[in-house]
């Protein structure tokens, strides 16, 4: 629900209520700010209220929305970097809640998120998501137990 408080528009929640944003109630593209468990000091978030916005249907499309997908809590970052050739990084900078970065191409759409590390190599979570099961089929070589969710 949208609703200004203290010079603030709030306008989104993450669905457990762990972040918050909002942005400034005038202006054509105001930035957004950002805060944990919707309390404490409001942070810039370093993008635009029209940036946030393709990020959220990004994200909600793909977490939602999506009816051919694939999700993995742990992928290292070898794999990692060789799914971002098929489907890149966005030119926005990443949410700062858990630095989600947000990558599409080829009609595939993919949220990622840094979960550190092991044996040195950084890990990922990440959820990838399609309207249509043909963007996907280059993930095949790629998708074995590790993964929790696949309908490729």
């Amino acid at each position: 629900m949208l609703h200004v408080r203290k010079g603030r528009l709030y306008f989104y929640v993450e669905n457990q209520g762990v972040y918050q944003w909002s942005t400034l109630p005038d202006g054509d593209d105001s930035p957004v700010f950002g805060r944990y468990e919707c309390r404490g000091r409001w942070a810039g978030e370093g993008v635009t209220l029209s940036e946030h916005l393709i990020l959220a249907c990004l994200f909600e499309a793909i977490i939602c929305h999506a009816r051919y997908g694939a999700r993995v809590t742990w992928l290292d970052e070898d794999e990692f970097n060789l799914i971002t050739r098929t489907i890149p990084p966005l030119a926005i900078p990443p949410w700062r809640w858990c630095e989600t970065r947000f990558f599409a191409g080829r009609g595939a759409f993919m949220c990622a998120t840094e979960n550190g590390e092991v044996n040195g190599k950084q890990g990922y979570s990440i959820h990838i998501g399609a309207k249509t099961d043909h963007p996907l089929q280059f993930l095949k070589p790629y998708l074995d137990d590790r993964w929790e969710y696949v309908a490729v």
